[in-house]
C-alpha cells in the first residue's frame, strides 16, 4: 500500500467519524476526528504525504509513520 493510499484510508475513516490508532513499538496515539479538526483549525493537516512517505505532525515537526501500525477503531 502506497503512502497516498494510506492517507486516503485515514482521511476516509476520519470523515466517517472513526478513531484512528497509530502505534510504534514504544508508543501509540489515538487520533479522533476532534484531534484532526483542531489541526485543520490551525491551518495544518495532521496527516500528509510527500508521495513516497506518510507523515504525522508532532508540534512543529513531522514524524514518518510508514512502518507504524495503523488501525481504524470504532
Amino acid at each position: 500500500m502506497t503512502a497516498d493510499e494510506k492517507l486516503t484510508m485515514l482521511e476516509k475513516a476520519i470523515a466517517l467519524g472513526k478513531t484512528v490508532y497509530v502505534g510504534t513499538y514504544h508508543r501509540g496515539w489515538t487520533i479522533t476526528p476532534k484531534t484532526v479538526q483542531k489541526w485543520r483549525d490551525a491551518g495544518l493537516n495532521l496527516f500528509f504525504s510527500d508521495g513516497k512517505s506518510l507523515y504525522m505532525r508532532r508540534g512543529r515537526h513531522a514524524d514518518c509513520i510508514d512502518y507504524c501500525a495503523l488501525r481504524v477503531l470504532k
